[in-house]
């Protein structure tokens, strides 16, 4: 939909209100500030309103209706060679002030049709899988029809690609190794 067409709309709507309202006599038809400062206030406060009524449905719709009608799963599936496991330490400190976090991540190399490339997961949104065949990365996308929240022109046709958060890493047998430290 055109966010952009409601908001000059509106803006064409008000200022021929206030047009209409201080017509003085047919001679002095309107008072050229008044209506200038109706125009450009109208314009700011209903971009902003409608910026965020926009922003409010995107919240709250955004990518979370995946049983919408139309929509689509993608398996995105990589191969890989190599997969290990290490956790990465971020901090900052500005003037005394600051933390540090701790990020567990799956380091592998994807096969790639231009040869190998170095990708990260972390280790908290994926699921690990033992099983036989060739080991590889696997997410389900979601795509669906573009929702309502175009805000600069009409949409027709768009998608609205809704990227999972978690995947799966399959690995062969014998892969994982497993300690209990209690």
């Amino acid at each position: 939909m055109g966010w952009l067409t409601l908001v000059v709309l509106l803006t064409i709507v008000i200022t021929a209100i206030v047009i209409y309202v201080n017509r003085d006599s047919p001679l002095k038809w309107y008072d050229r500030d008044e209506v200038q400062v109706a125009g450009i206030m109208t314009f700011i406060l209903s971009f902003i309103f409608v910026a965020m009524f926009g922003a409010m449905y995107t919240s709250i719709h955004d990518g979370r209706d995946l049983t919408a009608e139309g929509c689509r799963e993608h398996v995105n599936r990589w191969e890989i060679v190599s997969a290990v496991r290490d956790k990465e330490f971020n901090s900052s400190f500005i003037l005394g002030t600051g933390g540090g976090t701790t990020v567990d991540r799956y380091y592998v190399y994807q096969v790639e049709p231009e040869g190998m490339m170095l990708t990260d997961y972390n280790a908290n949104r994926t699921f690990v899988v033992e099983q036989d065949g060739t080991p590889r990365y696997e997410r389900i996308d979601t795509i669906c029809p573009m929702p309502i929240y175009d805000f600069l022109w009409w949409s027709s046709d768009n998608t609205h690609r809704n990227i999972n958060r978690k995947g799966t890493l399959y690995v062969p047998h014998g892969t994982i190794l497993r300690e209990f430290r209690m």
